[in-house]
């Protein structure tokens, strides 16, 4: 007999058109409730939320505490004082309006709850009382505005301030007027779509009474100064449901979302300069491979010279992302390059104004520089105890434009042989130069030491990624 007792006891539960749980208290040592359990939830929780049985409250919900449904579950546990409110929970699972009951079962509660939601946001949308409606609608800073589903005119009912300020339009100009009459769309501009778009939105909220996201738009403002102003607004429309579940209105919002598609159009060009530039580089290691291969005979050789000169272009990379406009200063380059070779300092001398070099600029400059070190090191002036190494730039106009001219001037204390100069580092020097940068540059081999002369123009770049045969120099 208390077994069928219990089971319908049970049945009765589940067949609840609300969603009920039981919770027994759990206590720590010194007798005060540290958390709650879950005994049983009836089928229309499980439904919605899943089973939550043996599982603890604090754990699955911390949420309750923070909207004080902590404080009236140990309340009712601790008095037997039954609790019935209305609350607007936000967290965890939870995102709508409940009318609960919190009523004591033996050592914890039992908690019923019916959503409202529904019901709420009718209650907001119609409420005939405009001060509390003003509270939750007018100090938004979203811009929304009310329509009544009065289809096809969808009258305006009600705006708020952030849509007036989005719209740049009067309030009297807009309460009791036809959306599509107040917001018609440009005729002169056949990429304006916005009132077809709008009208087959709220037409979608109408038969499936489901909040409805539109796709970005484009909006022509006419500022009250007569200036044309282009936005880009993300509209969305909401239905508002009676207790019937029919529409008795639908709130409309837009969000600007102007700088994000601004950015996200950046955000693709700059993707596009970041494989033409992948590309560039991409050409420049080929031409480096394919030079060392005919240069050097053993593999051990042909490594370590590819190697220095990827390390080269690496090294200019590092340079280039720690600046926030991608610009190198030039006497930062050159130290870094000689450094990089071990090159002494005492037979050194760098010297020139201060100059900051685009990416291209950079790059190119970088390599030339290296297979200069490269050489001098190895068979140059810095190869003998006696040598000495002058880089000297200087900034002059030329044609209405600055040109950056430096000089690579090594001083051997013996007698160099002039050989043959064809390899990478001459390519670079008397052909990327001037394809690359629009510049000039010659390499000269003479008994005294090497002597390397480079010019562009130092033009200014203003993107992140300079790729193309754009002009190749920033001061």
């Amino acid at each position: 007999m208390l077994a069928g007792s219990y089971g319908l006891l049970l049945t009765a539960i589940d067949s609840s058109l609300e969603e009920i749980q039981l919770l027994k208290a759990v206590r720590g040592e010194s007798g005060d409730i540290i958390d709650f359990e879950w005994l049983l939830t009836n089928k229309r929780w499980n439904e919605r939320w899943g089973s939550n049985v043996g599982r603890r409250l604090l754990n699955e919900n911390p949420g309750v505490l923070e909207t004080g449904l902590w404080n009236k579950f140990v309340q009712v546990t601790e008095t037997g004082v039954p609790i019935t409110h209305e609350q607007y929970y936000n967290h965890e699972q939870f995102d709508g309006w409940f009318h609960q009951t919190i009523a004591k079962a033996n050592d914890g509660i039992l908690l019923s709850s019916l959503d409202i939601s529904n019901q709420k946001l009718a209650e907001i949308a119609l409420r005939e009382s405009k001060e509390r409606y003003a509270a939750l609608f007018a100090s938004s800073p979203a811009p929304f505005l009310i329509l009544n589903p009065d289809a096809p005119r969808f009258t305006i009912a009600d705006v708020n301030d952030a849509y007036l300020t989005a719209t740049m339009r009067c309030r009297d100009d807009l309460v009791g007027c036809a959306m599509f009459e107040a917001f018609p769309d440009n005729p002169s501009d056949p990429a304006a779509d916005g009132v077809k778009n709008l009208r087959a939105s709220l037409e979608r909220v109408l038969v499936t009474r489901q909040f409805d996201l539109m796709e970005v738009q484009r909006y022509a403002i006419i500022r009250p100064d007569g200036i044309f102003e282009e936005r880009w607004w993300q509209p969305a429309n909401a239905p508002v449901l009676d207790g019937n579940g029919n529409v008795v209105a639908i709130i409309h919002h837009v969000a600007d979302v102007t700088e994000r598609h601004a950015s996200d159009e950046r955000q693709k060009l700059l993707l596009a300069e970041l494989q033409h530039r992948v590309r560039n580089i991409l050409a420049m290691v080929r031409s480096m491979v394919r030079q060392t291969s005919s240069t050097y005979e053993y593999l051990e050789e042909f490594t370590a010279h590819l190697v220095g000169r990827l390390d080269a272009m690496a090294r200019t990379q590092v340079l280039l992302t720690r600046s926030a406009d991608s610009q190198v200063h030039l006497e930062h380059l050159v130290h870094v390059e000689l450094d990089a070779h071990l090159a002494d300092e005492a037979r050194v001398e760098v010297k020139g104004p201060n100059v900051r070099l685009s990416s291209k600029a950079a790059e190119v400059l970088t390599l030339a520089l290296h297979e200069l070190a490269t050489n001098s090191i190895k068979y140059g002036a810095l190869a003998e105890p006696g040598g000495a190494l002058s880089v000297t730039w200087a900034v002059a106009p030329l044609d209405g434009e600055n040109w950056l001219q430096l000089e690579w001037q090594e001083q051997s204390m013996q007698t160099i042989c002039q050989g043959d100069k064809s390899g990478f580092g001459t390519e670079l020097i008397e052909q990327r130069v001037p394809y690359e940068l629009h510049g000039e540059g010659t390499l000269y081999v003479t008994a005294s030491g090497v002597r390397a002369e480079i010019a562009f123009p130092l033009i200014d770049g203003t993107s992140v990624f300079e790729t193309g045969p754009d002009r190749g120099g920033a001061t």
